[in-house]
């Protein structure tokens, strides 16, 4: 297997992966608010978010220190299992929410850093393959969201399981590659520390931006069923249009589309549906980009800049839903 098949095969693994553990985090959440009230739900969402965003810096710096990154995904699946166990067998108790949601989001944010390092080391930032691996949470979202049942917990935790199973059996199989020893001069990013400040800075703004944005054309909508399954699938084709239109028209030119279109969608969301959808699938295409200006600003930290540029995303959110 050549290196760039091997690239493939871990990408297109990891980005299952990404979905299967999204749903399986929202599923989780919808199965105790079956049975809790509105304001013991909204905690334990709360806290689920909190954590699975607001430590990805912290689980990024880990991730960029530790030898072996399998031990992320090992230490994210048992997590998730803990949190399956407590959502099946004692939904009922009432510290269940809360307690389901800390493994929940522990294990979502180890994930989550776990795959964008790999993913950003194996394909060298290529950015097509970040937008592949991160493309898939928004339609696991919408899937657990859905159709969240005991079924699909267990399904979902099984194969994350095999999935994960799979993706350190093909590492092992190409001889039992070492997970990158970064040199020192790797290490040292390629830009002074106010200029790598000043940058990540910039991104985390048009992160949070971002956010804001998607929430303004998904708000134009009136959200049944089958409107929140589409607005996740087209979040994922908009990730990964992204990184393939800047793979072959270049960086620049991408940007300045995705601009261009983007207000214009924004000043004409609520128009009509068809708008608002064409909206969240451009702006959803400005994420491999930044994803991949982090990377090249944090060269060696990437764990650390996927952490960030995720904890920028809640300040969007939380603005939008004021």
């Amino acid at each position: 297997m050549s290196n760039k098949e091997h690239c493939t095969h871990c990408t297109i693994i990891a980005s299952a992966t990404h979905l299967l553990v999204d749903c399986l985090c929202v599923c989780s959440l919808y199965i105790l608010a079956a049975t809790r009230n509105h304001s013991d739900i909204i905690s334990a969402i709360l806290l689920y978010n909190i954590i699975a965003f607001g430590t990805q810096p912290f689980t990024g710096i880990i991730a960029d220190k530790v030898a072996k990154k399998k031990h992320l995904l090992y230490i994210s699946v048992v997590l998730l299992s803990i949190a399956v166990i407590i959502t099946d067998f004692y939904p009922q108790h009432a510290a269940a929410p809360l307690t389901a949601a800390i493994p929940l989001g522990a294990g979502n944010s180890l994930f989550h850093v776990w795959g964008g390092k790999q993913t950003a080391e194996k394909s060298n930032n290529d950015i097509l393959s970040l937008g592949i691996f991160v493309a898939t949470g928004a339609t696991g979202l919408a899937i657990g969201y859905l159709f969240h049942s005991r079924q699909l917990l267990y399904a979902t935790i099984i194969l994350i399981t095999l999935l994960s199973t799979t993706y350190t059996a093909i590492e092992a199989k190409r001889g039992h590659i070492q997970e990158k020893q970064e040199s020192d001069e790797n290490k040292e990013a390629a830009y002074k520390p106010l200029l790598i400040l000043a940058a990540m800075l910039i991104l985390s703004a048009i992160v949070a931006g971002r956010s804001f944005i998607s929430e303004e054309f998904s708000s134009a909508m009136t959200k049944g069923n089958d409107i929140i399954l589409l607005i996740g699938i087209i979040s994922t084709a908009g990730k990964m249009a992204g990184g393939a239109i800047a793979r072959y028209i270049g960086l620049k030119s991408t940007i300045a589309l995705l601009l261009i279109a983007t207000a214009a969608c924004y000043l004409l969301r609520h128009t009509s549906t068809p708008t608002a959808f064409t909206g969240i699938f451009i702006i959803n295409c400005t994420m491999p980009i930044t994803l991949y200006l982090a990377n090249k600003v944090m060269k060696g930290r990437e764990g650390l800049a996927f952490g960030i540029l995720a904890a920028a995303l809640i300040p969007g959110y939380i603005i939008a839903a004021l």
